[in-house]
């Protein structure tokens, strides 16, 4: 099996070599391939990782790891180890791989938006949640590295269906959070702008994250008791805000019926 580097994630070490700059699939060059987090200073307590960028011969890089605890009141150290001529890349399967990063049990979905034209955007965890392009989205700058420019006009959006989709069917508390850039208001577009949403063709919801017409941010979800819903008090949107990078979030408690909204926090 061979992934984003060329190399084998097998342990026969089938390693192949690319002729004429072949474009990798998922952008983590062969350089990552001796990286190791640790929260020891010894270098034995390794962290799983995932390398989703890097450029190399810079300190241009986006990585994310698995620490066991951070806190929240002091300084948390970690290790960072390279150099290693004869170290290779772990693949995504194993302990320290990608896929340990994302418990499957708990991030149902990862998405970087790193793609340039596969027509999909990759699901980090193991669910493989992969989206498919409605439209012409294209890849553009992100706060973190890469985004995607999703236009209105276009009726452009990603999507999975659901024979295809594994453990998106969320009958539990969840949680969504994104980074978000505005081209312009939802009440100045004089519409409802969709973030996430689990829904038919009819329009029936299991739940769904959006911004309204009053730009304030919606959510709500659908069991057998009916639909719940909340949203904030106040615009969480401004106009200061179109044009820059925000983050919000949201915390759902199903049995409670309780939502907390967070943005920039």
């Amino acid at each position: 099996r061979f992934e984003n580097d060329l190399l084998d994630e097998t342990d026969n070490n089938n390693d192949l070599t690319g002729a004429n700059s072949p474009t990798y699939v998922e952008n983590v060059p062969f350089v990552a391939q001796d990286l190791r987090f640790t929260t020891d200073v010894a270098g034995t307590i390794e962290c799983p990782f995932e390398v989703v960028y890097m450029v190399t011969g810079s300190s241009v890089a986006e990585v994310h790891v698995k620490l066991p605890s951070v806190s929240y009141s002091a300084d948390t150290d970690f290790y960072v180890w390279y150099n290693n001529a004869s170290a290779r890349a772990y693949a995504k399967t194993d302990w320290f791989g990608q896929y340990n990063v994302w418990s499957s049990n708990s991030e149902k979905g990862v998405w970087h938006l790193q793609e340039n034209s596969l027509l999909k955007r990759i699901d980090a965890t193991s669910n493989r949640n992969d989206l498919s392009e409605a439209g012409t989205p294209v890849k553009d700058a992100g706060k973190i590295q890469s985004g995607t420019d999703l236009e209105l006009s276009s009726s452009e959006y990603l999507s999975i269906v659901d024979a295809s989709q594994t453990g998106l069917d969320i009958v539990t508390d969840f949680t969504f959070k994104m980074w978000v850039k505005l081209e312009q208001l939802p009440s100045t577009a004089t519409t409802i702008m969709g973030l996430i949403s689990k829904d038919d063709a009819s329009g029936q919801r299991s739940y769904h994250m959006r911004i309204s017409t009053a730009d304030k941010l919606l959510v709500s979800y659908l069991d057998t008791a009916g639909e719940t819903s909340s949203g904030s008090d106040d615009a969480i949107f401004v106009v200061g805000d179109v044009g820059n990078w925000v983050h919000i979030a949201t915390s759902v408690d199903i049995s409670a019926k309780t939502f907390e909204i967070y943005k920039n926090g």
